[in-house]
């Protein structure tokens, strides 16, 4: 029966599959994070967080624009599948969501938006009814207990826009449902994977960030390994049954 591979062996495939396509999956990265920051100050733009309502109604008009990037998250999950499969890849893979199901990327979307709406939305009334101005012990337990949650949630989903890349004719629950099978007993495995690019992050931070532009392009590729390695072993499984 084969097995999965090691967080070591995910990431030394990511590496060696990313060789020569880096100055593409930070353009990539760049023009996402570009699109990003156009949005939020559209939010921005629209309404200040004040008080509760304020806050509410941003809250609302965020949670529409992560519906929006969730058709780029889609082609983004589409570009690095074709990086770890040893496919050509492009800065417009970025646009694929929008020519192959835009409405599905969107609902799968809906799924983490909503989870992390009901998950902040404690934190936030209970500061802004506590009327305080600075973070109290109690709010931060909450934002924790929930933030944990949430994190268990998005780990169980974690695979439903790469699903959609290869079962794109099936239905979103389909989807939704098969992440969460695909992730039943690898919660661990892939939280412990993402733990282990904090040291990264932290040498990136210290050098004036630029290098967490790479480091971007090289956890994407790891997310995209851990995907494929997921699929092939539970299919080596089904086989051998």
């Amino acid at each position: 029966m084969k097995h999965y591979k090691t967080s070591a062996e995910l990431k030394a495939t990511a590496r060696e599959q990313l060789l020569g396509k880096y100055g593409t999956t930070i353009g990539a990265a760049l023009l996402m994070l570009l699109i990003s920051l156009f949005l939020s100050s559209f939010a921005l733009m629209e309404v200040t967080p004040a008080n509760l309502a304020s806050v509410i109604l941003y809250r609302i008009i965020l949670f529409l624009l992560e519906l929006f990037m969730g058709v780029l998250i889609s082609g983004n999950t589409y570009m690095y599948m074709n990086v770890i499969y040893g496919q050509p890849v492009t800065v417009s893979d970025l646009f694929f969501g929008f020519r192959q199901h835009p409405d599905k990327a969107i609902l799968i979307q809906l799924a983490f938006s909503v989870t992390d709406l009901v998950c902040s939305l404690p934190g936030i009334i209970y500061d802004q009814i506590s009327g305080s101005s600075y973070r109290t012990l109690f709010s931060v337990l909450i934002e924790l207990a929930f933030f944990f949650v949430y994190l268990i949630i998005a780990l169980m989903l974690s695979q439903s826009f790469y699903l959609l890349q290869d079962f794109p004719d099936r239905s979103v629950p389909y989807l939704l449902k098969t992440s969460i099978q695909l992730m039943n007993g690898n919660k661990w495995r892939l939280f412990r994977m993402l733990l282990g690019f904090i040291p990264l992050m932290l040498l990136g931070i210290l050098t004036l960030f630029i290098p967490l532009l790479w480091l971007h392009s090289y956890i994407e590729t790891s997310l995209a390994a851990f995907y494929q390695d997921l699929v092939a072993v539970k299919s080596s499984a089904s086989v051998a049954e």
